[in-house]
């Protein structure tokens, strides 16, 4: 559980570190750099970065609430105490899998994770450059190993780095997981006189493995195996896409290169891995800011469609060109029209399961239900996470419905075209964007006017998520006041509409895990509230449905002023 230090406290572990932090290292410098200053210290060391939703995630710099060498080496020992532990219960062999992304330092935790599990006596697997992390998640079970490790923080902004951990099944650890493995890490200390392996020697002694090019292309292989045809003919394709400075350029190129796409022109200023992001100190290609080079270069070139990836390449988005500019889709939209496009080809081509199901999020756009009911296909929710989607689809394989899964998603733009992974794929979702812009393109369209059509026939099942940010320690006691105040005195109207319901999903709701999450429904739509399980953040999704685009715009406005 995450702790939070008196001052007194905080000055004891300040002086720990200045104390072990060896003097030619650049985090002594920062060290000494703040001596002076208390808010920075203070922010540095009052608590411990908990090891939870999607392993670790913080800022770099020196501190336990920090992501340095000393945090990740301290969160691996844990996972390989807990490792160890499983295997000698099931006398098998540990091996664990790991990748970096982009990100400063990224190649360094990854070399200090894997030496840390050899000099606890796991091999270690690590890929020698970066790579996206479906990758890693793909090479978890492709390589059978117990456990894999993927230093990243997705789409954060440039001080950010992180660590996201998996089981044998491919998917993030779940809470209960995370529960045992934190337990692990809380009984070691940051310089316990008991480190890592040296990096050379274990990959001498076989300890430590580079991973071959092989296991990328086996990949690749995999999400071209879950093509579906699409009866496209000849139609030819112009692609705008920017890998945003991260990992994607190879494999979403090679990927799309391999379906017959070789007219892709990519952002050059974004084309190149730069952990600074120069050109969009945010990274979230949900965001505008970030794909305006994009935009601008899918309208200069007038390509069908703009991809984005975002850093580790788990992410994608699209803005398809029609009638003259780009159309920035949100990530709800783009998983209805996957949705959408999926039941289609399966129905066109014999190849839907008899029981066929999908999986998305409890912050996902219920347009889904629409078209589930259409297509006769069962919709699954989950909480908001990929861990929890991936989850299910083990869930569901150990009762024998492994052919019956044909999609997941989430809001976030995050999306899942096969189970060949068990987390979000930009690359799979590139692939799948372009085939279905094809498809679209030989019936004389595009991706923003099916869109349209599909709002025509459905309703307009309008969405928005707005962020409110509270840094720091303050920011963690203000959003868990906001929570308990929403709980203790629970609003009756959203602006001029009655609550016609109110979930608490902290209550455990259909079988989920509790989980720190409001929902609140009203004529027509609903808001949701949740603090992010990555970032000083409260989220709140606003949802509106009403067969009058105007309507809806107006319901949903009346959420986000409520929010």
């Amino acid at each position: 559980m995450n702790q939070n230090y008196s001052d007194e406290q905080i000055m004891e572990q300040y002086a720990l570190w200045l104390k072990n932090v060896p003097e030619n290292d650049e985090l002594y410098s920062r060290l000494i750099a703040m001596k002076d200053d208390f808010e920075q210290i203070n922010d540095s060391f009052y608590t411990q970065i908990a090891f939870g939703t999607g392993g670790l995630r913080g800022k770099l710099g020196p501190g336990p609430n920090r992501m340095n060498v000393y945090t990740v080496e301290r969160a691996t020992k844990g996972i390989a105490d807990y490792l160890n532990e499983r295997i000698a219960e099931e006398n098998a062999i540990a091996k664990v899998a790991i990748a970096f992304d982009s990100r400063i330092n990224s190649r360094l935790f990854a070399q200090c994770a894997a030496a840390v599990f050899a000099a606890k006596g796991i091999k270690a697997y690590i890929y020698p450059s970066m790579q996206p992390t479906p990758v890693l998640s793909y090479t978890v079970r492709h390589l059978e190993c117990t456990a894999g490790i993927c230093i990243t923080a997705s789409h954060n902004p440039s001080e950010y780095n992180g660590y996201k951990a998996y089981g044998a099944d491919g998917s993030q650890y779940m809470d209960e997981e995370c529960a045992l493995i934190t337990e692990k890490i809380e009984k070691i200390s940051y310089f316990d006189g008991n480190g890592r392996a040296d990096y050379q020697r274990g990959l001498e002694e076989g300890m430590i493995i580079e991973i071959s090019e092989d296991t990328v292309n086996d990949f690749l292989d995999t999400v071209y195996s879950n093509r579906l045809e699409c009866g496209a003919g000849d139609t030819k394709l112009k692609v705008a896409y920017t890998p945003l400075n991260g990992t994607g350029r190879h494999c979403v190129t090679s990927i799309l290169k391999r379906c017959g796409n070789a007219d892709i022109t990519i952002v050059s200023e974004q084309a190149q891995p730069d952990g600074l992001f120069p050109t969009c100190p945010y990274p979230n290609p949900e965001m505008a800011e970030a794909l305006k080079l994009g935009i601008a270069l899918c309208e200069e070139t007038k390509a069908d469609l703009l991809i984005a990836s975002d850093p580790d390449c788990d992410r994608m988005a699209l803005a398809p060109f029609s009638g003259g500019r780009c159309h920035r889709l949100s990530g709800n939209e783009v998983g209805v029209l996957f949705f959408d496009y999926i039941c289609k080809m399966r129905i066109k081509n014999n190849t839907m399961p008899d029981r066929p199901y999908m999986i998305t999020t409890i912050v996902s756009t219920g347009m889904i239900d629409a078209l589930a009911e259409k297509y006769n296909v069962e919709v699954i929710r989950t909480l908001t996470g990929f861990k929890y989607i991936g989850g299910k689809i083990g869930e569901l394989e150990r009762i024998g419905r492994k052919k019956d899964f044909i999609f997941g998603f989430e809001e976030s733009i995050g999306y899942m075209i096969g189970d060949y992974t068990r987390d979000k794929d930009g690359v799979g979702a590139a692939m799948m964007a372009c085939d279905m812009a094809k498809y679209e393109k030989s019936r004389g369209g595009d991706l923003y006017t099916a869109m349209q059509e599909l709002y025509a026939e459905h309703g307009y099942y309008m969405c928005d998520t707005q962020s409110f940010t509270f840094p720091g320690e303050e920011g963690m006691f203000t959003m868990a006041g906001i929570m308990n105040s929403l709980r203790e005195c629970p609003p009756s109207k959203m602006g001029e509409n009655e609550i016609t319901s109110r979930i608490d999903y902290n209550e455990g709701i259909n079988g989920m895990v509790p989980s720190n999450v409001l929902e609140y429904n009203i004529k027509g739509g609903k808001l949701v509230i949740r603090p992010s399980g990555t970032e000083p953040k409260i989220k709140a999704y606003a949802f509106s449905n009403h067969s009058d685009k105007a309507e809806s715009e107006r319901i949903l406005a009346e959420l986000k002023e409520t929010a």
